[in-house]
Order: structure tokens, then C-alpha cells, then sequence
């Protein structure tokens, strides 16, 4: 099976790299169709590398922060019969206009980023979510179908971080520090 990691997502982002190492362990071979390139000519270039490699996928992945491109996506996904899997891991419009307010609840931008949410959980086969709170709010919010929602939580690289027992674990003191936003539960 193969797996096409889709859209001009940050290739060095944890939860990208992570989700690909599960992938390659399930023997999974992941093809990356990435583009750095700014505005249309973004969306061009993907469709053209896509295009190139769609007889060797069988699943269209769009990994996080793939939003935007989950209507040229799920285009490809249609015109070509494939599955189209979405790491949604956050909603755009909770995060930018309720959370960190960056922009006004009833402007432009925050309908946009709305609609990119309501698409995002629309047309995918599959939804990932990384807590069960992120794809209950979508599921209320956006009216995405249960059915397709799938969580896979927020994990750590095996290898990098190993377990310590609990002998090792008393006589360490550790330092935790997080910003708990409301979607995460």
C-alpha cells in the first residue's frame, strides 16, 4: 500500500514525521507531494506532481495545517478513485479568532477560516483527531459524521523518548509546562 502525504505541510513538524514513521512501521510506503511554492502556483504544482505518481497511491493523506488544501485534494482523490485522509488536529477557526483572537468572529477571514473547518471535516473519507474533545467539537460544530473520525493521540518518537521506572522516576524532578487551550479538553 501506498500513502501520499499531500499539500505544502511543514515536513519537519512532530506530528507529521511521527504519523509517517507509523505509516513506514505498518509497512506503509509514504510518497510526499509537497510544495513550498506561494499562492496558485502552489496548487499547480501539486496537482502536476500528484498527477505523476497517482498509479503507485492508493490513499491521499493530508497531513496537519492541510486545511487549504483539502478541496484540491479531495478533487484529485474523486477524479482518480482514491481514499482521502485528513490530520485535521485542530480546528482554524477556534484556534485564530476564539482562542488567540487574532482576527474578528464575524470578518472575512474568520468565515473563510470556517468554511476551510466545515470542508476540512466534509470531505474526507477519514478524519483524524488528536483528542477526542477536538472530534467531539467538530462532530457538534461542523456536523462531521462520527463515522468517519478517527483519534490518534499526540504520541513522542520511540527511540528519542524511552520509559523510566519508577525507581529512576522518584528520584528526578520534572519541569511541565503547557498552554491547555479549550478544544483539547
Amino acid at each position: 500500500m501506498h500513502i501520499c502525504f499531500f499539500g505544502s505541510y511543514n515536513q519537519q513538524y512532530s506530528r507529521n514525521i511521527l504519523t509517517q514513521s507509523a505509516f513506514q512501521d505498518l509497512k506503509i510506503k509514504v510518497v510526499e507531494c509537497n510544495s513550498k511554492k506561494k499562492g496558485l502556483l502552489q496548487y499547480f504544482e501539486l496537482i502536476s506532481k500528484f498527477i505523476k505518481i497517482q498509479k503507485n497511491i492508493d490513499i491521499i493523506f493530508l497531513p496537519v495545517l492541510a486545511h487549504y488544501h483539502v478541496i484540491i485534494a479531495w478533487i484529485l482523490a474523486k477524479c482518480f478513485r482514491k481514499k482521502l485522509i485528513a490530520d485535521t488536529f485542530f480546528s482554524l477557526y477556534d484556534t485564530y479568532v476564539l482562542d488567540r483572537e487574532t482576527t474578528e468572529p464575524f470578518g472575512l477571514l474568520s468565515l473563510r477560516l470556517k468554511f476551510y473547518d466545515f470542508m476540512t471535516g466534509f470531505l474526507p473519507d477519514k478524519i483524524i483527531f488528536d483528542t477526542s474533545e477536538n472530534a467531539n467539537y467538530f462532530v457538534k460544530k461542523y456536523y462531521v459524521n462520527s463515522k468517519k473520525v478517527f483519534i490518534l493521540p499526540v504520541s513522542a518518537k520511540p527511540g528519542v523518548f524511552k520509559a523510566m521506572d519508577k525507581k529512576e522516576f522518584r528520584e528526578k524532578v520534572i519541569g511541565f509546562m503547557v498552554v491547555f487551550y479549550p478544544f483539547t479538553g
